[in-house]
């Protein structure tokens, strides 16, 4: 099962897909919201890593859309946003801890 890269920015989401490859890890990216949230639909991600500046919708609602329908695969959050509030609100809306 692939790991769903949710990365609007090309070139990061180049440089990751690159990173993983060299790693042999199978990892599957969208760059919109509603493109994650549709993929997410078929529950069979082991993992997820979420940008949260998208430019459709807000990284924070695709998390609680995947809670809400069932997807309980690790979200791990990337993101500039790093006010203690902002990740701690991540965390509340399903975001994984370490």
């Amino acid at each position: 099962m692939p790991t769903l890269l949710v990365e609007d920015n090309q070139r990061l989401r180049a440089s990751l897909l690159r990173g993983f490859a060299e790693w042999n890890w199978e990892l599957e990216a969208v760059a919109t919201g509603r493109a994650a949230i549709a993929r997410l639909a078929r529950q069979d991600c082991d993992a997820v890593i979420l940008d949260l500046g998208l430019p459709d919708v807000d990284g924070l609602e695709v998390l609680v859309a995947a809670r809400q329908s069932g997807v309980n695969a690790p979200v791990l959050v990337l993101s500039a946003r790093d006010a203690v509030k902002q990740r701690v609100h991540a965390l509340d809306c399903g975001a994984t801890t370490t």
